[in-house]
C-alpha cells in the first residue's frame, strides 16, 4: 500500500515527464495497458513504422443502451505539435446534450531532448479558465531528470506542493529518490519513502531499499536476472513486522518469472508468505496466491493471457486477436463463473492503410456475460507524417552535421539517399530560420547561417527515403 500511494503521488511526474527511465521497466508490468506511442493516444501495441499520427481531434461516445446508439462524451480539440512533433497544446470539452462545454486546457513545452520541460492544465469553471496545477521539470546534462516540480490550486493562484528529487550514476541508472512536500512555509520530506536503488554490470536494477517516516516499517526489494537480462524473481522484505520486538525482517512476498525460447514471458507466479500464528507475522509459509500464463502465436503477438487466482477476484482469461499486419483488433476478457466462463468485457481497435489507430471501443457485459449493459468509444482524426524521432532504426539513409557545436557555418553530409533533398532549420520555438536544396551528390554542403543568435536549433533534411532531424548548437 505504501508503494502504491507513493506511485500514485508520482503520477504527474512520471507521466507527465514521459521519462525514459522508469524503475517499473526494470519489473515486469503484467498489467501493462495498451496503448499507443502520443499521449493523447490510447488502446493497441505501437507498431514499428515510420509513420505517426498529428491529431487534429479525438472523439469519445458512451453508448446508451437503451437505443444501442453511440452519443457524444467528450472532445479533444485545438491539438497542436511543435516541430519535433512533442504534443504542446489540446482543448478538451464534454457534451452536455444540446452543446460543447469547455472542461480542460493542456499546455507543455520540451527540451532540446524532447523531454517535457513544463506542464500546466487549466479547468472551466463556468466563466473562466482556472490553473488547476504546474509541473516545472528540471535535468541533468544527460537529460536525466532530477528535479519535478508540483504546484496545484491553493486558493486563487498555484502554489508549492510536491517536490521529487532523484540523482544517477555516470551510467544515468537512478540512484536515489526522495519526496518533500511543502507546508506552506518550507520543504519538508514526505510521510511516505525515499529510495535508494543499486545495478548489476548490466544495469539491471538489483536492490530498491525504501525507507519511510510515516510507516513502521521500510522496504527491501531484490530482483534477479537471467543470462537474457529477463527478470526471474522478485521479493520484498519488510523490517519490523514480526511481533517480536518489531525488528526481525520479514519476507512479503515474492514473484517469479518463466519464459520461453524467444524471451516471451509465459508464467508469472506470485507468492505471498502467509503468517498461521495469530498476531504474529513470524515465521509463514509460502503460498501461490496467482498464477499468470501466456500464449503466442508465430508472429510473437499475445494471443491468450489466463490469470488464477486462489486468494482475492475472480480468475480472467483473456484472448487477443490481430489482422494481417500484427495490428490488435480485439481483446476479450472473461471471468471465471459457477462453473464456466463468463465474458466480461470486450475491446476492439481499428486502424487505417499506415497501421495507425483509428478508433477504439469498449463494451461491459452483464454478471452474466451475454448482454451489453455499458461502453464507451474514441475516434481519432490525425494527419499521417513521418515521424521525426521515428526513422527505423535499419534506413540506410542518413545524414551527419560537422562540427557540432559550430559558428553558425556548418557541413551537411547525406549518404543512403537518392534525388533532391530539402534541410529546413527551426528554433526551438519551431519557428523557421532557413530553408535550402540538397543534393545528395555532393559530398557535403555548407550551410551558412552565421546570421543566426546563439543557442539550439533543428536541422530537418526530407529526403525520399524520411525525415531526419539532428540538433545543432550555435556558439558564436
Amino acid at each position: 500500500m505504501k508503494k502504491l500511494l507513493t506511485l500514485l503521488a508520482l503520477a504527474f511526474c512520471l507521466n507527465a515527464g514521459a521519462q525514459n527511465f522508469d524503475l517499473q521497466q526494470k519489473k515486469l508490468l503484467l498489467d501493462k495497458p495498451l496503448h499507443s506511442n502520443t499521449r493523447l493516444g490510447g488502446g493497441g501495441y505501437p507498431q514499428p513504422q515510420s509513420l505517426i499520427a498529428l491529431y487534429d481531434s479525438i472523439y469519445n461516445w458512451v453508448l446508451d443502451t437503451s437505443t444501442m446508439t453511440w452519443k457524444y462524451l467528450s472532445k479533444t480539440i485545438g491539438i497542436s505539435y511543435d516541430v519535433q512533433q512533442n504534443q504542446t497544446t489540446y482543448l478538451n470539452q464534454n457534451w452536455n446534450g444540446g452543446s460543447w462545454v469547455n472542461r480542460l486546457i493542456d499546455t507543455s513545452t520540451f527540451n532540446a531532448d524532447n523531454k517535457m520541460a513544463s506542464q500546466l492544465q487549466k479547468t472551466w469553471n463556468g466563466t473562466a479558465w482556472i490553473d488547476t496545477f504546474r509541473i516545472t521539470n528540471t535535468y541533468d546534462i544527460n537529460y536525466n531528470l532530477t528535479i519535478c516540480l508540483l504546484q496545484t490550486l491553493s486558493g486563487t493562484a498555484l502554489g508549492n506542493s510536491i517536490k521529487d528529487s532523484m540523482t544517477y550514476d555516470s551510467k544515468n541508472n537512478q540512484t536515489y529518490y526522495s519526496e518533500d512536500t511543502w507546508n506552506g512555509s518550507a520543504w519538508v520530506n514526505s510521510s511516505y519513502q525515499s529510495d535508494a536503488y543499486t545495478y548489476d554490470a548490466n544495469n539491471n536494477i538489483i536492490t530498491d531499499s525504501e525507507n519511510s517516516s510515516g510507516y513502521p516499517f521500510s522496504e527491501i526489494n531484490t530482483y534477479t536476472y537471467n543470462s537474457n537480462n529477463d527478470i526471474v524473481e522478485d521479493y520484498v522484505q519488510m523490517a519490523g513486522w514480526c511481533s517480536s520486538g518489531m525488528t526481525s525482517q520479514w519476507t512479503y512476498y515474492k514473484n517469479e518469472y518463466t519464459y520461453n525460447g524467444s524471451n516471451q514471458l509465459i508464467m508469472f507466479v506470485y507468492e505471498p508468505c502467509v503468517q498461521y500464528s495469530a498476531g504474529n507475522y513470524c515465521p509463514c509459509s509460502w503460498e501461490i496466491c496467482s498464477e499468470e500464463m501466456r500464449g503466442y502465436d508465430t508472429h510473437g503477438n499475445l494471443t491468450s493471457d489466463s490469470v488464477l487466482l486462489s486468494c482475492t477476484n475472480p480468475s480472467t482469461v483473456s484472448s487477443f486477436t490481430y489482422d494481417a499486419n500484427n495490428n490488435l483488433i480485439t481483446e476479450l476478457v472473461k471471468i471465471a463463473g459457477a462453473s464456466v466462463w463468463v465474458n466480461s468485457y470486450i475491446n476492439s481497435y481499428t486502424y487505417d492503410a499506415n497501421n495507425l489507430k483509428t478508433s477504439y471501443t469498449h463494451k461491459n457485459f452483464n454478471s452474466v456475460g451475454t448482454k451489453i449493459i455499458s461502453g464507451d468509444s474514441t475516434v481519432y482524426y490525425f494527419t499521417a507524417v513521418t515521424g521525426i524521432k521515428q526513422v527505423a532504426l535499419n534506413n540506410p539513409a542518413s545524414i551527419n552535421i560537422y562540427p557540432n557545436p559550430n559558428n553558425g557555418s556548418f557541413q551537411v553530409v547525406l549518404s543512403g539517399t537518392n534525388g533532391q533533398a530539402t534541410m529546413n532549420m527551426y528554433d526551438v520555438s519551431g519557428k523557421l530560420v532557413l530553408s535550402q536544396s540538397l543534393s545528395p551528390a555532393l559530398s557535403g554542403v555548407i550551410i551558412d547561417a552565421g546570421s543566426l543568435s546563439d543557442g539550439i536549433y533543428f536541422v530537418s533534411v526530407k529526403t525520399a527515403e524520411g525525415v531526419f532531424t539532428k540538433k545543432v548548437v550555435v556558439q558564436h
